[in-house]
């Protein structure tokens, strides 16, 4: 116990000076960047194309070339 109090005794006028520990790391670390701002393309009183993919995409049309069917035996 004698330790802990020797110590605690050693610490007790032990003061963190945040404003200084703060200053010398602004000069150290690299900044933050601002978080990046979203800009509406066209606001709101207009309708914005609807986008169509996957299923809905129009098909592209044949060269006219017809496949071949397979005769069944």
């Amino acid at each position: 116990m004698e330790f802990l109090e020797k110590k605690a005794e050693e610490e007790k006028d032990f003061i963190i000076d945040y404003d200084q520990i703060l200053s010398e790391l602004d000069g150290i670390l690299p900044k933050i960047i601002q978080k990046p701002v979203v800009e509406q393309i066209d606001p709101f009183p207009h309708k914005l194309p609807r986008l169509l993919f996957g299923k809905l995409m129009p098909k592209e049309k044949d060269d006219g070339k017809k496949k071949k069917k397979k005769k069944q035996a």
